[in-house]
């Protein structure tokens, strides 16, 4: 099994259907076409992902390392006033207002 070409794939179909210009044989023209051009924009657009991994891999051992000596700050507190609940018991419960 070889690795081909868009040339060489489309050249391999057009042998085996050859002068075949029925419905079906349009459509497996056209779908090769369209998939191999799916193929291609694909690649395109995913660019170079050796470079995308290293620069990420970077930025992260960047950021671990840059944590370490960050000034810590310490979170403020913050005055609230408790409030304060009026316990009930089980009578309470059970009380109607008149």
């Amino acid at each position: 099994m070889a690795i081909k070409t868009k040339a060489e794939l489309l050249e391999l179909v057009k042998e085996r259907i050859g002068d075949d210009t029925s419905d079906e044989a349009l459509a497996i023209i056209e779908d090769v076409t369209d998939t191999l051009d799916d193929y291609e924009t694909r690649i395109a657009d995913s660019g170079d992902w050796k470079a995308r991994y290293e620069q990420n891999d970077a930025d992260w051992r960047k950021k671990y390392k840059e944590r370490f000596f960050a000034p810590t700050e310490e979170p403020e507190e913050i005055d609230e006033p408790e409030e304060v609940e009026e316990k009930r018991t089980f009578e309470d419960l059970f009380k109607t207002e008149d």
